[in-house]
């Protein structure tokens, strides 16, 4: 089977770009892991495909899914190199952090503005899914996701080249989400 890989044109990177904005602004804190945007923007390819599968390519990587084309755009972004600002990590599984600064916050509320106001079905329709990702997995550890990722039948086959799999797929892991659901029910429950 023959893979056609994104051909980058400035116009896919400041799609990329703008997709990243648009997880960072739709996220409560406007800060997340690149990890987290690398596995959020996993999930929205797999829900729309063919919406998205001409800007990224998934390979099999030391963390799970990876994108070169989505860690190079929050590392060094070409069109908005002043909406966030990306701060390394020590850790072996986040990737470091990208934060949503002033710039962004203006940019990202253009950009919804105008999404809006052109009834973009779409674009709107990827913004609900955000949101519900960024309620399903912000409040995830880096190695919570990665469980969660590593464990889904669907991802099996991005494991192969993880360094970290025998690290985040252990019993503690388990337990640690087994909590956090168990936290949230009784929440959802009391409200």
């Amino acid at each position: 089977m023959c893979v056609l890989l994104p051909r980058y044109t400035p116009e896919n990177q400041k799609r990329i770009e703008n997709l990243i904005l648009l997880l960072l602004g739709t996220s409560k804190e406007g800060r997340l892991s690149v990890l987290h945007i690398e596995k959020e923007l996993f999930l929205l390819q797999e829900a729309a495909s063919d919406f998205l599968t001409d800007l990224y390519y998934f390979i099999d990587h030391y963390r799970g899914p990876y994108s070169k084309e989505i860690y190079d755009a929050i590392i060094t972004p070409m069109f908005l190199e002043s909406c966030w600002r990306y701060e390394s990590s020590h850790d072996n599984l986040s990737g470091g952090f990208a934060q949503l600064n002033v710039d962004g916050k203006k940019e990202f509320q253009r950009i919804t503005k105008k999404i809006y106001s052109e009834e973009n079905e779409k674009v709107i329709q990827l913004l609900a899914a955000m949101d519900i990702l960024h309620d399903l997995y912000d409040g995830l550890t880096p190695r919570e996701l990665l469980y969660i990722v590593y464990t889904s039948k669907e991802y099996k086959r991005y494991i192969k080249k993880s360094i970290v799999y025998d690290q985040v797929v252990n019993d503690r892991t388990r337990e640690s989400l087994k909590k956090k659901m168990l936290i949230d029910k009784s929440a959802t429950k009391k409200g």
